[in-house]
């Protein structure tokens, strides 16, 4: 059984993020199966800390625009929006080069919010930092306070 509301369209999305800190950042959506969904981010200059390695910032922001924008696709977007109401990231081990990828799985889809536990993986297959988002679940145009 699917998650998704709307299936994801990745070339709609990857057009759509070429804007903002995803734009930034060089994220794009890479996948999605039933289940999940998964974005890829290179590892370059911009998101490096000065030590070199890929900053901890630019994975919490990472995983907050995965879960969104798989939460999106969750609910019926043309009566709600998603918003980032919680992160929660722990940083595993270090990444230099190459890319990350994100993949996003619900731990749980409700009316008024969704939690959802993202594995960021370097290269290699190793896991890099792992995260826990909440999106709250808004009516479209209502303020988040």
């Amino acid at each position: 059984m699917s998650i998704w509301n709307n299936t994801p369209d990745i070339e709609q999305l990857n057009a759509r993020m070429q804007t903002g800190l995803s734009r930034h950042l060089g994220i794009r959506v890479k996948s999605h199966d039933a289940q999940s969904l998964s974005t890829v981010m290179a590892i370059s200059g911009d998101i490096r800390q000065p030590e070199g390695l890929l900053a901890g910032g630019a994975s919490a922001a990472l995983a907050e625009i995965t879960a969104g924008i798989a939460g999106g696709h969750c609910i019926d977007s043309s009566q709600r929006v998603v918003v980032g109401q919680e992160l929660n990231i722990s940083h595993l081990r270090s990444a230099r080069d190459g890319y990350v990828t994100a993949t996003a799985h619900p731990l749980r889809l409700g009316r008024r919010s969704q939690v959802w536990h993202i594995e960021i993986h370097g290269d290699d297959g190793q896991l890099v930092a792992v995260a826990r988002v909440t999106n709250a679940v808004l009516e479209r145009g209502r303020s988040p306070t």
